[in-house]
């Protein structure tokens, strides 16, 4: 206490203010990421010694003798958002001894190769004898791909490298295939692991053409089993943990609320056979007693008539229609429909999940086409790297066509002068594209973008993220010095470029503090439709980022949405909701 009360404030002539780079989106203020290790027999923390300059270090665990193991961000230039980009250079490291002061410590041995791209999310077995990772030896562009799963002995012999043991799926999965590859980002991996004392058989989750699955891998036989533990070939599994020889998941589809199961699993002592599992029921998926009349119609609704249809074009794309049977009966004509545009790009839109926003919007009476287009991952990894260097080409044109054919083949279902578009983040970029497309933009009546991407010059400056400009729009890695010609090339792919042609209704959904996708493209353009008489709104959410967390700030976001797409496509609104007051 008395160091502190004797330190003085920065000086003009210090560094007071310096320029102190963060790690952008959800990390703003995190600049200096380090390793802490708190003794229990001591009660003492103490900062580890020895990470280099530009070396940011993540996820550290014990080995079986003291030492830690870690992955550590090279970034030897400037610091990059990392929050859901793992187009970085990642490694896994060691430190055999944990140097508590400067003078005693020593840089880390890599594990894995200098060359060796990007290595993340990796656990030991039970007895610390093998070590399983996430990763690719190849360098990529995209914010996520299609990683391989690697393997090393422990502990690592020198000159060791890394074995394959799940590789990467290039084609695009047909409907009778179950593993399309491991997508996703650090948070899909995080419940990964081994089973039990096994050091073989190891647990990890991930897409199949829009369906989250839970997948065993035997690490000795390289092979991926997907564990179809309520034999429905429908419906979303997801990890929710994996202990020992425990595993909980949950359970969902479009029309089925989650339920919660837990998985007894044993192995055989040899680790020779593959293990067996029991499920339990922990959770049904019954509707909530006790709910508000209303509520319960809803419910109840939302679990027996709603019906789905897929659409799919011949290049794989494909979209998922949603609607409430009971309520087209009752119309006794077609719905009015609500495109939704998912971001990323490098994500996708779940088939099967029960998910809030879209439940929201069918329950108003809207049918619900959910869009997965080029660059969604779940698809093979092709598929997703169809998109690179062609944003606003095979994006848009995938949207655009999935909404005609889904016209053509749902006459009787959707209302085709009724159609609303929407999408937050690259759905916001894509939202922007449709309205105001030459091709396309006669398709909509109405829309809505949060937080979207609407100038790819200005966000190359100002982003958190400007690998992600160069990625999508030149298929290369990020160059700070960009050209003219450079200029030109991230302009055309805008929707700022086609602002001009746009004349249905928008509503804008913006965080003053998105690092991701800074605000002020989404103001301009606010002005620039009202100044071509379009029908505009702003909302501005003051301290939130970019996916509008704040609990106050989310919940009016999501109103506003229904409000908006309530009045500009006269949705039935059923079950009692009630339409915009005056």
């Amino acid at each position: 206490k008395s160091k502190d009360k004797d330190k003085q404030p920065p000086h003009w002539a210090d560094e007071k203010f310096v320029y102190r780079e963060d790690f952008g989106e959800t990390l703003e203020g995190k600049v200096a990421p380090a390793i802490f290790v708190f003794n229990l027999e001591t009660n003492k923390i103490f900062k580890v010694q020895g990470v280099p300059e530009h070396l940011y270090p993540q996820r550290p665990m014990f080995d079986a003798d003291g030492g830690v193991v870690f992955q550590a961000v090279h970034l030897p230039l400037k610091k990059l958002g990392l929050n859901f980009c793992l187009n970085k250079s990642i490694g896994l490291y060691h430190f055999e001894k944990l140097a508590e002061e400067e003078s005693d410590a020593s840089e880390p041995r890599r594990l894995t190769p200098d060359n060796f791209y990007l290595a993340f999310n990796a656990c030991f077995d039970r007895a610390r004898t093998k070590l399983v990772f996430f990763g690719r030896e190849d360098q990529f562009v995209s914010h996520s791909t299609n990683y391989a799963v690697y393997g090393l002995p422990w502990p690592v012999p020198d000159g060791t490298a890394p074995e394959c043991v799940v590789e990467p799926v290039r084609d695009l999965p047909s409907d009778g295939d179950d593993f399309a590859g491991f997508y996703g980002y650090h948070v899909t991996f995080c419940p990964a692991g081994f089973i039990g004392d096994s050091s073989r058989y190891f647990l990890a989750q991930s897409q199949c053409m829009a369906r989250n699955r839970i997948y065993l891998v035997d690490v000795v036989e390289h092979k991926v089993e997907w564990l179809n533990f309520l034999d429905k070939a429908d419906g979303e599994y997801e990890m929710l943990g994996c202990e020992g020889t425990s595993l909980v998941f949950r359970y969902w589809s479009f029309n089925r609320l989650a339920s919660a199961h837990l998985v007894r699993i044993s192995t055989a002592a040899s680790d020779d056979s593959a293990p067996t599992f029991s499920v339990v029921s922990l959770i049904d998926d019954k509707v909530p007693r006790g709910l508000a009349p209303a509520a319960e119609e809803l419910f109840t609704a939302l679990t027996t008539t709603v019906k789905q249809h897929t659409v799919r074009l011949d290049n794989g794309a494909e979209a998922y229609l949603q609607y409430d049977q009971a309520v087209l009966s009752g119309q006794g004509k077609p719905l009015p429909c609500l495109v939704v545009i998912h971001g990323g790009p490098f994500g996708a839109s779940p088939r099967d999940a029960f998910l809030f926003q879209r439940n929201m919007f069918v329950g108003m009476g809207l049918a619900v086409l959910t869009v997965n287009y080029r660059g969604s991952t779940g698809f093979g990894e092709d598929f997703l790297n169809a998109l690179l260097g062609k944003i606003g080409e095979v994006d848009v044109d995938d949207c655009g066509n999935l909404v005609r054919a889904a016209l053509s083949e749902h006459s009787s279902i959707i209302d085709k002068d009724r159609v609303g578009v929407y999408g937050g983040s690259h759905g916001g970029y894509l939202t922007g594209w449709l309205i105001g497309h030459p091709e396309y933009r006669s398709l909509f009546s109405c829309s809505a973008l949060w937080n979207p991407v609407l100038c790819l010059p200005y966000n190359m400056q100002a982003t958190d993220i400007p690998d992600w400009v160069t990625a999508c729009g030149k298929d290369e890695p990020l160059q700070y010095a960009y050209t003219a010609e450079d200029n030109a090339l991230f302009w055309d792919k805008s929707p700022f470029s086609v602002v001009k042609n746009v004349t249905c209704p928008a509503l804008l959904l913006v965080g003053t503090k998105d690092l991701r996708v800074p605000p002020h493209q989404s103001v301009h353009y606010y002005y620039t439709l009202r100044s071509q008489g379009v029908d505009a709104r702003l909302h501005t959410y003051p301290e939130s980022g970019h996916s509008i967390a704040n609990m106050e700030h989310n919940i009016d976001a999501q109103l506003n949405l229904a409000l908006w797409f309530a009045d500009k496509l006269d949705a039935p609104m059923p079950y009692g909701l009630a339409p915009i007051a005056e």
